[in-house]
């Protein structure tokens, strides 16, 4: 059992004022500076002037307690990079607050940066030790989202992920609906890993990313062609070589069972279907509705073994702790009378079996459905041999690699209610999509 009151809570200071940094990007919660010399990232909180100091401490202590004590066992040592809590002086805060708003994107303008607590984690965009000073490193982040599905949430012949495409579509969060399935990608079957990246690469969303020595150079906001970025990296091929190579070498590094140096938890939760019964978040007739319209091909549930130590079986194991699906979790939810978003943390942190209470492995499954995997890649001569973990590619070219996962903020209990009126729209926006055959 993990005692978070045994750890000394002290934050330190940090002066950015002779670091090198640059801004990295950002989301709806946080804005990530990386520390060129370092090899770090601190990731900063934004939020809006009215939110009180003392809130934001109990946060980001919160948010280390969790990393350290749930996650870290949970994935592995190998996978969970733990933060170091530091505080910044509000007058340098300031001056970075207004830095930034030449750069950042305008849509972001609504939050600032006005709580100086941070976070700050070794950089996986690059090697934790470099193997060579001529050769760039490039990374790519994956966002794999939701890879299983409980048996009582498959009403649908469409995954959570696909069937949310429809609403994205519509509120004009994409331009496109994607052709990957998470399904696909946490498989095991190669082929269907394969289709899943070249899907993801093709139309990356908020879903894949790449970086060239740190700095993105494809995604959904870049303008660069990925052949370009492919052929910068692999040489000048064909298009059908590069995605070749590409692919092989991502799917080798998100299968590679990587050797463990900590405790890691065994999981072992069952695959057949919970009995459990609960009212219908949404309603059967209108399920019946959008199957009825569904014309395309299933998103395909069959699955191959996966390495045990691999970063999506590991991720995979986290997912499927919640058995019971979202109408279980839901009826449970509403029958509570005092909901405390973040209590479920310090249950957690008490005794590790109560990561199979229904509500808590729900909001771990969740935390595991919204993190994101990096990876990490080198080039290096073939008679370096200091270096843990090494790749080819299908040129015979040998990699040092790295595998990191990123995203593992514990989610509020509010999500739980926050879930059934997403789930409730997507239904309702896929049967409009398909009445007007307008998709």
């Amino acid at each position: 059992m993990f005692d978070s009151m045994k750890i000394r809570k002290v934050a330190k200071r940090i002066i950015l004022k002779n670091r090198k940094w640059i801004y990295r990007g950002e989301g709806n919660a946080n804005l990530v500076l990386a520390l060129v010399k370092e090899r770090k990232i601190i990731r900063l909180r934004k939020s809006t002037p009215s939110e009180k100091p003392e809130t934001e401490e109990k946060r980001i202590w919160r948010e280390l307690d969790f990393c350290r004590g749930i996650m870290l066992p949970l994935l592995g040592e190998r996978f969970v990079p733990v933060p170091t809590v530091v505080r910044l002086y509000p007058q340098e805060l300031s001056e970075v607050n207004r830095t930034l708003m030449a750069i950042r994107p305008l849509h972001r303008h609504g939050k600032g940066l006005y709580t100086n607590y941070a976070a700050i984690f070794n950089d996986l965009c690059l090697l934790p030790i470099p193997k060579q000073h001529w050769a760039p490193t490039y990374c790519v982040e994956v966002k794999p989202k939701q890879g299983w599905i409980p048996f009582s949430d498959r009403r649908l012949s469409k995954c959570t992920f696909c069937l949310y495409q429809y609403s994205k579509l519509k509120q004009g969060m994409i331009k496109e609906r994607s052709q990957y399935c998470p399904l696909d990608l946490f498989s095991g079957n190669r082929n269907r890993m394969k289709r899943a990246i070249i899907a993801l690469l093709k139309c990356p969303q908020n879903n894949l990313k790449m970086f060239k020595n740190g700095t993105m150079v494809y995604g959904d906001s870049t303008f660069d062609h990925y052949e370009i970025i492919l052929k910068e990296w692999f040489g000048c091929y064909d298009t059908d070589t590069l995605l070749d190579n590409f692919t092989n070498i991502v799917i080798d590094a998100l299968v590679s069972d990587l050797s463990e140096t900590g405790e890691q938890i065994s999981l072992i939760r069952s695959d057949t279907p919970n009995r459990h019964t609960a009212p219908g978040r949404i309603p059967k007739y209108l399920l019946d509705e959008a199957q009825s319209l569904i014309q395309e091909p299933t998103c395909y549930r069959e699955f191959e073994s996966l390495p045990r130590n691999c970063v999506l079986s590991r991720i995979l194991q986290v997912q499927k702790l919640d058995t019971l699906g979202s109408d279980a979790v839901y009826d449970l939810y509403s029958n509570i009378l005092y909901k405390e978003d973040y209590g479920y943390v310090n249950d957690l942190l008490k005794s590790f079996h109560n990561i199979y209470k229904p509500i808590n492995a729900y909001l771990l499954a969740t935390t595991a459905k919204d993190c994101s995997i990096l990876i990490a890649f080198q080039k290096v001569p073939v008679n370096v041999i200091d270096y843990d973990y090494f790749l080819k590619d299908l040129n015979g070219v040998h990699y040092a690699f790295n595998v990191g996962v990123s995203d593992l903020d514990p989610k509020p209990m509010s999500c739980i209610e926050k879930h059934k009126k997403r789930d409730y729209d997507a239904v309702v926006n896929c049967i409009e999509a398909l009445r007007s055959n307008s998709l």
